[in-house]
């Protein structure tokens, strides 16, 4: 049997300042998952200690390194990645974390990326980005952290960008998106300004029913393509949910237009095999 690689990881427990008077602890939410809650952490590269980390996690992820560490957890914590995720995540089956509990220092700023742009600065630059609108903050969120570092920036510099796979449209009236959950769903319902034929499937694990929920005011037609993963739900599960939210699903066969190919890689992958086949 294969010995299980763990992944090494820091973790940080964050107070604020007020601490001891007050506790008051960090937790954010996720930008690339719905309603998914967590504390700064991140890996371990090569040749660093857990102490070094930690301080470029915390500058990463919330803007600064301003803080005491007040403990460190003497044992390291292993757990396996869900189900979800682990294939994305290999060759590691889960992570291996050092947490540590640390206190903002007193003029330390945890830093909103928005913190860093005057609202007309936004409007010029939403005016002329060139991809789908839902990926705007993610853009923003990038440069917030050039600005920070004093490094000057022009929406021209992702004019040769190509962005493959999040709501692009690689012919007229025909978009592919890999997104599979409630998140990318709700964004793409926002960025569609018609209603389209929908080629879908998912994996088992997904709320696919939210999913449709979400899209159904979008949608004309459903249609279920066939792709070999074990992880892929059964199309008749997905038939049952469609006719519960009253959705027209049939088999897909052929490409009827506008059409969005919404799913995971391996339902865009699918169809891209068939399409360019």
């Amino acid at each position: 049997m294969a010995k299980k690689i763990y992944r090494p990881n820091v973790a940080a427990i964050v107070l604020s300042p007020k601490y001891p008077e007050k506790v008051e602890i960090l937790i954010a939410n996720r930008v690339d998952l719905d309603n998914i809650w967590q504390m700064p952490q991140g890996g371990i590269d090569d040749g660093e200690t857990p102490k070094q980390a930690l301080l470029r996690e915390l500058k990463e992820e919330i803007g600064t390194d301003e803080i005491e560490i007040i403990g460190v957890m003497p044992k390291w914590v292993s757990y396996d990645f869900p189900e979800k995720v682990a294939d994305k995540m290999k060759p590691y089956v889960g992570q291996r974390q050092k947490y540590f509990l640390v206190k903002l220092k007193p003029n330390a700023k945890i830093y909103k990326f928005l913190d860093f742009f005057e609202q007309k600065e936004i409007e010029d630059l939403k005016k002329n980005f060139k991809f789908a609108p839902f990926l705007f903050d993610n853009y923003l969120l990038a440069m917030s952290f050039l600005k920070k570092e004093g490094i000057s920036f022009s929406i021209k510099d992702i004019d040769d960008l190509k962005l493959k796979g999040r709501f692009e449209e690689i012919e007229k009236d025909l978009w592919i998106d890999v997104g599979h959950n409630p998140l990318a769903a709700r964004e793409i319902a926002k960025a569609l300004t018609k209603k389209v034929n929908l080629v879908y499937n998912t994996y088992a694990d997904k709320d696919y029913e939210e999913i449709l929920k979400i899209l159904k005011p979008k949608i004309d037609k459903l249609y279920l393509i066939d792709v070999d993963n074990p992880r892929i739900e059964k199309k008749e599960n997905i038939k049952k949910i469609a006719k519960k939210l009253e959705i027209a699903v049939e088999d897909f066969r052929k490409i009827k237009k506008p059409l969005l190919v919404f799913g995971s890689f391996s339902v865009v992958e699918e169809f891209l095999r068939r399409f360019s086949g």
